[in-house]
């Protein structure tokens, strides 16, 4: 999720306050590694991939350098690991804290999870999407998905994306959320497919 107020933004890392600069162009994404990877077939159909870029949308890092945002939208350096750098947002007046980064804003708790379960080397955009579609798979909701039944699939993964609203129409933890017209219709510009 981006930073919905604009106001006073603070990195916070192990070490003390980070310092956000450029990408490391040296490391290079491990594609070719992970091609291999059990998970990376399900990334070749149509409706998960936009599915995916859906979340993106609606995380607010459907950008250029949405692989690379951390919550409130600062950019970290490396693909190496997880940044594990909490950035905390004013929201309704009181401080709101995540360490969430990476195209789908996944917690560093969350990644240190499936990079064991998943034996994912780095965090780079190829093992990014291949955590994304553990987790929709961890939800219940891949099927869901690869079927077209977009409303069922969205309202599964509520309680992992806050950005995805639930039946009810609101986040999972009330934060910001994306409505359900919104996602499916960029969903459908992504190329996503309804069930008929």
């Amino acid at each position: 999720m981006i930073n919905p107020t604009g106001l006073s933004i603070i990195a916070i890392s192990t070490l003390g306050l980070a310092i956000i600069g450029q990408p490391n162009p040296t490391r290079a994404p491990t594609e070719t590694t992970l091609s291999s990877h059990p998970l990376s077939e399900a990334i070749k159909n149509e409706n998960v991939r936009a599915f995916l870029q859906t979340i993106a949308f609606a995380e607010g890092t459907a950008g250029p350098n949405g692989y690379r945002m951390m919550f409130t939208g600062q950019l970290f350096n490396s693909f190496k690991a997880h940044p594990n750098i909490k950035n905390c947002s004013l929201y309704k007046g009181k401080p709101l804290c995540s360490t969430a980064a990476g195209k789908y804003q996944i917690l560093k708790q969350t990644w240190d999870e499936l990079v064991n379960k998943l034996n994912l080397p780095d965090f780079s955009p190829q093992s990014q999407d291949l955590a994304a579609v553990q987790l929709i798979k961890q939800a219940g909701a891949y099927q869901d998905i690869v079927a077209g039944r977009f409303d069922d699939a969205v309202f599964k993964v509520a309680p992992t994306w806050a950005s995805f609203p639930t039946a009810e129409g609101k986040s999972y933890y009330n934060q910001p959320s994306k409505n359900l017209t919104e996602l499916r219709s960029f969903y459908q510009q992504a190329d996503g497919k309804f069930k008929e």
